[in-house]
């Protein structure tokens, strides 16, 4: 986004990581590129987006742990405000969910990271 601002493409970085995907989307359709180039850039927005909702777990809720023998478990709870509405959410992970979210969390890191390293290259010539 630091190098869409720069360029002059956008006129703003907003503050919130829901607004700046959201910005990375639009964006990104305004950026010439091969069709494959495009649909692999979109499809790693898209895995993103679906990983990205776990993330207010981590920035915003509190956790209780609790074990037993077949591992431990981890409750994440939240409160969303949207406008008057109280929303309570919960995530329950057990010890082998959070390894396989850790390993997705890890492969669609590294996908986002090449595919903003081809875009970026795509905007500077663009």
């Amino acid at each position: 986004m630091d190098a869409a601002f720069a360029a002059g493409r956008i006129k703003q970085i907003r503050h919130l990581a829901g607004q700046r995907l959201a910005d990375l989307l639009k964006l990104s359709e305004d950026i010439p590129g091969s069709a494959k180039r495009l649909q692999a850039f979109s499809k790693t927005l898209s895995h993103w987006q679906t990983i990205e909702t776990k993330r207010q777990f981590f920035a915003h809720g509190t956790v209780i742990l609790g074990s037993n023998t077949n591992g431990w478990i981890a409750l994440f709870d939240t409160v969303d405000y949207r406008g008057k509405e109280r929303t309570e959410q919960r995530w329950a992970v057990t010890e082998a969910e959070a390894t396989e979210f850790t390993d997705e969390l890890k492969h669609a890191f590294e996908c986002l990271g090449g595919q903003l390293g081809h875009f970026r290259k795509r905007l500077d010539t663009a």
